[in-house]
């Protein structure tokens, strides 16, 4: 069932899912013009409810939450500070975390400002450079958004399936793509993101990096693994952007 919290004066969406008593909680954070409906209908939920206490947010700007217009209200801090208001919301001090694409940009701005609210960070198809390095940076180009306000979703979903996936989305998310609001979306993507680099030998807790062998952000990984004291890679063979079925 999905609940609602207000965060800096907006609302987000969010579901909860699994064992309320489960040893582990994990808070799962989506891809650019995703929401919380891809972890269900790649198969996610059904794999995992019944082992962790799974929560599932849409961004802001995204899916069931509320999509203001202002590129101020979609900073990578702020959007860090609305999944620290989705766990307090829920009581929970600590958590696992898991995000793909810019969810998985946002881990590293977690593990930067929240450290202590974290107990490993699982973060795909993500670097920490921000908008410094464009590969990886998973925010849409100014002339690709500018091209979303004219030609409207529906033409969007398609450049986004030609000019960045190569493919179609995959049948479990392509429905939700399309209910993006334009000028929403526009305005998420319009914010730089800092290099976080400098703060990567500060983790202190298990960090999993994985993305797909035909993902080029995969390129940094071992640089990364190299400054966190305790950090794994797992690159999947003969896969893309790694936002696939459970297999």
């Amino acid at each position: 069932m999905n609940e609602h919290v207000i965060s800096a004066g907006f609302q987000l969406n969010y579901a909860v899912y699994g064992d309320p008593n489960a040893q582990h909680t994990i808070i799962f954070s989506h891809g650019n013009g995703n929401s919380l409906s891809d972890w269900v209908g790649l198969g996610y939920v059904e794999k995992m409810s019944s082992h962790y206490r799974m929560i599932l947010v849409d961004a802001l700007g995204h899916g069931k939450s509320d999509k203001p217009e202002d590129p101020e209200e979609y900073t990578p801090e702020r959007r860090a500070l609305d999944v620290i208001s989705v766990l307090d919301a829920l009581g929970v001090n600590t958590a696992h975390f898991f995000g793909n694409s810019i969810g998985g940009s946002l881990g590293f701005v977690l593990a930067d400002l929240y450290p202590d609210r974290f107990l490993s960070f699982m973060i795909g198809s993500a670097h920490p450079y921000g908008s410094s390095q464009l590969t990886g940076c998973n925010l849409f180009p100014k002339e690709f958004r500018n091209q979303l306000l004219i030609d409207g979703t529906e033409r969007f979903v398609t450049n986004v399936e030609e000019n960045f996936l190569h493919r179609r989305f995959h049948a479990g998310v392509r429905a939700a793509y399309l209910q993006n609001d334009p000028r929403a979306l526009n305005a998420a993507n319009a914010p730089v993101w800092p290099d976080r680099t400098s703060c990567l030998q500060n983790i202190k807790v298990p960090v999993l990096l994985f993305g797909g062998q035909l993902d080029p952000v995969t390129d940094s990984f071992l640089n990364i693994r190299q400054k966190i004291s305790c950090c794994e890679v797992e690159i999947l063979p003969n896969t893309d952007r790694c936002y696939r079925d459970w297999e």
